[in-house]
């Protein structure tokens, strides 16, 4: 039976409704269009960027060609480099696609392309895995559906019906939000107990006393515990500070000043350079034509903290990386320079929306005119917005040490959290006796400790063992694994239990492989084997 619902009740359920058109309402408000341009202009240039160094650093002869087994994502096994020379043409129209993306210029094809085309390279080999590579999938993937090529771009001047001053507010925030998920997260994964002691980063910085200015003084006690939990403020803190007026200039200072930083001590591509240039999105969307406006004169000194940040970021992007470029140098300026241009922003009264949106008129339906097309925008919104938040979530849900198992590491940004030294060698049994098989046999020198650290590429390899031992003859066989592995300067453990069968198990699909030995030494160790002294054990791995 139909239960049947009175007046009174049908009410308050359209006010309750009416609550979420509320919402519906902001998300496809008219907003500036001007910063998402930028955004798309300094992504594709940073993007060119990216596929000349992976042509000039040797990537393609070094990761993409003459391997004999590349580890790859379940269920895509099946790709690999294109042959010949087809790894040079696919980067060379990766790297086109990319400069389409900054012009404008057929807009979302290019985007599309540069998306499927760099996913491409990056699903080809797990042992490559970079979080700043997964990020760029996922904003190029974005890119594709924003009206990024609205402003500023070739189409719009091939096609005027599509200019337009202003964009949905739901393409701004949803860019906004995408670009605080590995902040936010990276913050959250240092909430752990190596991190919170001090490790790896305490001998990274050992590791670094040629570091300029600073290098002498990263053994202090007190400037290892200000960079370990000033790294985790501005990461943990990131959503509040940026999206505050009154702290969001500041916030940004200290994200710029941070990435600076990561850029010179770590190596880590292009990841600083890409989120100085992202970051700038948190201002209001109309921060580029106000700009242009003071440049034109009508601030003078605005313009001219713009000027002084711009000179002092440039500067700040050749000395900062060890082989400056271009586009360090572009994203130094950008950054600093809207820093100081921002810097009066948290005394002065909220400025009215920019005048051009309203002088060359917003071309689109009215937020309030709800359809079914945007009832679906909303929901495939909330669908990517709960998919970016549950798969870093998903390792906790998982036991152990994640950066131990290394199950559900992947895709959370875990970033520089773990300092991890391991070794392995697998033990082949076929009916006429047992043979001791060395990684360097069949995997490359870059392969061999990132595949030793990882039980699930462990797994992988075993695998391909059992199968390259039928392909020879030799029938059915065992395949076990020797691996130890030491994290965060603990002395090395065994990381997978040598007395099971690799052919026999499979990769769970959640929760932990029974196989994968628990992390049992702690970070530190007295001589009675308590936890607590503020020693770094040595390190000798088994042979």
């Amino acid at each position: 039976m139909i239960p049947r619902v009175s007046p009174t009740g049908f009410t308050a359920l359209m006010q309750s409704f009416g609550s979420a058109g509320h919402w519906q309402r902001r998300l496809f408000s008219p907003v500036d269009a001007s910063s998402l341009a930028v955004f798309r202009i300094v992504f594709g240039l940073l993007m060119v960027w990216e596929t000349w160094r992976i042509i000039d650093k040797g990537w393609v002869e070094r990761h993409f060609s003459g391997k004999e087994f590349y580890f790859t994502y379940w269920p895509l096994d099946f790709l690999r480099p294109w042959p010949g020379d087809g790894m040079y043409l696919h980067l060379a129209l990766m790297g086109v696609f990319a400069g389409f993306i900054a012009l404008g210029f057929l807009y979302r094809v290019s985007a599309a392309c540069f998306f499927l085309m760099f996913a491409y390279v990056f699903l080809l080999e797990k042992a490559r895995y970079l979080n700043h590579f997964y990020l760029v999938c996922l904003l190029s993937a974005l890119l594709a559906v924003l009206p990024a090529h609205r402003q500023w771009s070739i189409d719009s001047l091939l096609w005027p019906a599509l200019r337009s001053p202003a964009v949905p507010a739901w393409s701004v925030w949803l860019l906004r939000f995408q670009i605080a998920v590995p902040m936010f997260f990276a913050g959250l994964a240092k909430l752990n107990g190596d991190w919170l002691q001090g490790e790896p980063l305490r001998m990274w910085l050992a590791a670094r006393p040629d570091f300029p200015w600073l290098g002498p003084y990263f053994q202090d006690e007190a400037v290892v515990w200000a960079m370990v939990y000033g790294a985790l403020a501005i990461d943990l803190l990131f959503i509040g500070y940026i999206t505050n007026r009154r702290t969001r200039v500041f916030g940004f200072g200290l994200v710029v000043l941070f990435h600076f930083l990561n850029a010179r001590l770590f190596n880590i591509g292009i990841f600083p350079w890409l989120m100085i240039a992202a970051t700038p999105v948190f201002f209001a969307p109309d921060w580029p034509r106000r700009v242009w406006d003071d440049i034109r004169g009508r601030s003078a000194w605005r313009a001219g903290r713009l000027a002084a940040g711009v000179a002092v970021g440039a500067t700040a992007g050749y000395l900062v990386p060890e082989q400056p470029h271009l586009m360090t140098l572009l994203c130094g300026a950008l950054g600093v320079g809207l820093f100081a241009w921002h810097l009066d922003e948290p005394f002065r009264r909220s400025a009215a929306a920019h005048p051009g949106v309203e002088q060359e008129g917003y071309r689109g339906p009215e937020p309030s005119d709800w359809t079914l097309q945007r009832g679906f925008v909303a929901a495939l919104l909330a669908a990517w917005v709960a998919v970016q938040v549950m798969l870093p979530l998903r390792h906790y849900a998982i036991p152990g040490n994640v950066h131990w198992t290394e199950e559900g590491r992947d895709f959370s940004w875990h970033m520089k959290l773990r300092d991890k030294e391991s070794s392995a060698s697998f033990e082949v049994a076929a009916g006429d006796g047992t043979k001791v098989v060395q990684p360097e046999e069949h995997l490359t020198a870059w392969q061999v400790p990132k595949m030793a650290s990882r039980p699930e590429m462990v797994l992988q390899y075993a695998r391909y063992l059992e199968r390259l031992s039928r392909e020879q003859g030799e029938g059915d066989v065992e395949v076990r694994a020797h691996v130890f592995s030491a994290l965060n300067g603990r002395p090395p453990q065994r990381l997978v239990d040598e007395t099971v069968d690799l052919t026999t198990v499979g990769r769970p699909w959640w929760g932990h492989a029974s196989w994968v030995l628990p992390l049992q030494t702690p970070l530190r160790a007295d001589e009675d084997g308590e936890a607590g002294q503020d020693t770094t054990p040595t390190r000798t791995l088994p042979p």
